[in-house]
């Protein structure tokens, strides 16, 4: 595993977020009621950044052409193609870790039992 640090909890307290590059990948950690999620600042449709859009819930649409993404998957919520990559996350002594080297693929999840709803956050 190749986690680097993000951020400190204190700088994305809940109902916030940062971005960061980290090497040649621009990501961004929601906060979301206290639980942590890690995505690709990209949209999927022309790359527009994701971090300016809304969030309601773990639901993410982009601000640039209304794409909707849930975050805990990168999955499009409206089923449509185009998804973004997730990232594998945790704290250590108040400390925000993500390893961008093992992106998840929303399609990695497509074998999994139940709607996308059910699957865990990658927190």
């Amino acid at each position: 595993m190749s986690f680097v640090r993000f951020a400190s909890l204190a700088e994305i307290p809940p109902g916030n977020h940062k971005t960061l590059r980290i090497g040649l990948k621009h990501v961004v950690v929601y906060n979301v009621e206290g639980e942590l999620y890690a995505i690709e600042d990209a949209c999927s449709h022309m790359k527009a950044p994701l971090s300016g859009g809304r969030l309601r819930g773990t639901r993410l649409t982009c601000a640039r052409h209304g794409w909707v993404y849930d975050i805990t998957t990168g999955r499009r919520t409206d089923k449509d193609q185009g998804c973004v990559r997730t990232f594998p996350i945790h704290v250590e002594g108040g400390t925000i870790m993500v390893d961008t080297a093992l992106a998840v693929s929303p399609t990695d999840h497509h074998d999994l039992p139940g709607d996308e709803d059910d699957l865990p956050p990658f927190a």
